[in-house]
């Protein structure tokens, strides 16, 4: 998993706020990619989605990788 980020509900809301999702990118043991989306207030997973990119190799993260 490389550097989650935190997503507000609205631009809006106060900056101690947990209204809004985690992003985070993780690797499954085939080495494909995958983004989690987990809710800010409950620590839940809301959903975990594929990404359509070859798998990444070991120790790659997501910092500019590129597949074309």
């Amino acid at each position: 998993m490389n550097e989650p980020a935190f997503v507000q509900r609205s631009a809006g809301q106060s900056a101690d706020s947990a209204e809004g999702v985690i992003v985070a990118l993780i690797v499954g043991p085939d080495g494909q990619p995958n983004v989690a989306l987990i809710d800010g207030a409950t620590m839940k997973e809301v959903a975990v989605l594929s990404l359509p990119i070859a798998p990444l190799q070991e120790n790659t993260g997501a910092h500019n990788y590129w597949a074309p």
